[in-house]
């Protein structure tokens, strides 16, 4: 049965009694196999896309921008858990390549480019293996963190074509498309396909898989093109796609996200092997 999870204090109790569950059904498995099953079963999707709307939902209630910066740390850190570790093979968990991290690295945006540019690097070969819309965009997001890459001209081929067949959802396009148009540097285009995303989203696979996640996804891609383009998405197209007072307390967090880097979240006893987060 999945938990009820109302606040981020629920999902860290919940988040313990899952590994806790999971480690007694492992009496003999050495600790480092127990905390790789436990980030490829135990957070996902049961507990981790949750997350997203939970912490939304509860720093709107509570006009708290701390708890915007919880939410997202610890989404990170478990979603890094999860697709972060490739195997002997080089796949992440799922069978994909790289591309599963891009819709967690769009997250971490929020927290900076140090994760982004640490997945993103220059030495990637072209992902290929995967769902489209992510396969496609983590190529131009490598496009956009290493110029030139030495893939970039066919990745930006293949996002096109993509892009233009019908055959792929309208979200999924739109989605593909954010990324070609912050690669072109052309930010009316950025905007149209951030609203085609979200006007999208909620009849899509998206909304059905990730209902919750929608606001917070959207801000982070305005976050993340804000990192590559010169001139940012105003304000005004910025409110209407995160509406609800949402805008308003995420200013609030940037202004005091130096603050919350000097007091980092950090998961503490048997899951504090979440922490290892890589740095570049």
């Amino acid at each position: 049965m999945k938990p009820e999870l109302g606040s981020l204090e629920a999902f860290d109790t919940a988040l313990s009694t899952e590994y806790a569950s999971l480690a007694a059904q492992m009496p003999d498995g050495p600790e480092a196999s127990v905390q790789r099953r436990f980030g490829e079963y135990g957070v996902f999707p049961r507990l981790g896309w949750d997350l997203i709307g939970v912490g939304d939902a509860q720093a709107l209630a509570e006009n708290d921008p701390a708890i915007l910066y919880g939410t997202i740390a610890r989404f990170t850190k478990c979603a890094h858990a999860c697709w972060g570790r490739p195997d002997e093979r080089g796949l992440h968990w799922g069978g994909h390549d790289f591309c599963a991290l891009v819709v967690p690295s769009l997250y971490s945006a929020l927290l900076g480019k140090t994760y982004l540019a640490s997945v993103f690097r220059c030495d990637r070969g072209l992902s290929v293996t995967g769902h489209g819309a992510y396969t496609h965009a983590a190529n131009l997001m490598v496009c956009l963190e290493c110029k030139p890459w030495q893939h970039m001209d066919k990745a930006v081929s293949n996002a096109r074509a993509f892009v233009t067949s019908k055959g792929n959802s309208k979200a999924d396009r739109a989605f593909v498309g954010f990324f070609l148009s912050i690669h072109a540097g052309d930010k009316a285009q950025v905007i149209l396909a951030l609203k085609t995303f979200a006007e999208a989203y909620s009849k899509s696979d998206w909304g059905r898989h990730k209902p919750l996640t929608k606001p917070t996804l959207i801000h982070a891609m305005i976050v993340y093109a804000r990192f590559y383009l010169a001139d940012p998405v105003d304000e005004r197209t910025h409110r209407a796609l995160v509406p609800g007072g949402r805008f308003d307390l995420w200013q609030q967090y940037e202004r005091r996200h130096s603050e919350f880097e000097h007091a980092p979240h950090r998961f503490a006893g048997a899951l504090g092997f979440l922490n290892a987060l890589p740095v570049r």
